[in-house]
């Protein structure tokens, strides 16, 4: 009985090597993208669309910039109602620049 057990345990211990004769490949997509005439023209066209969209979120900024600046610098002039209506207007300004910016961001 112990022989059978034996010979048993050593068949299924050989079986279960096998051997191959394939060979495993591998394609570098990275190295195909960066390096073909296709791919090299979607990244300028990927790049152009980023920068303009930098560009655009850039010049909103700036605008949203000097208007903080131009109410802070009123702040002691107007009344405080005023002053109050203006801040408002600017954060509701401020959220619709960051769900722009959130889109556009989604978009690339």
């Amino acid at each position: 009985m112990k022989i059978f057990f034996k010979s048993f345990i050593f068949f299924f211990i050989l079986s279960g090597l096998s051997y191959s004769n394939e060979n495993i490949r591998f394609i570098d997509v990275n190295f195909i993208v960066n390096n073909s005439k296709v791919g090299k023209s979607l990244g300028t066209i990927i790049d152009n669309k980023n920068n303009k969209i930098k560009s655009e979120l850039k010049e909103l900024r700036k605008k949203l910039d000097i208007k903080k600046e131009k109410i802070l610098s009123q702040k002691n002039v107007l009344k405080k109602e005023e002053f109050n209506e203006l801040v408002k207007k600017y954060d509701d300004e401020a959220k619709d620049f960051n769900k722009i910016r959130k889109k556009k961001n989604e978009r690339l």
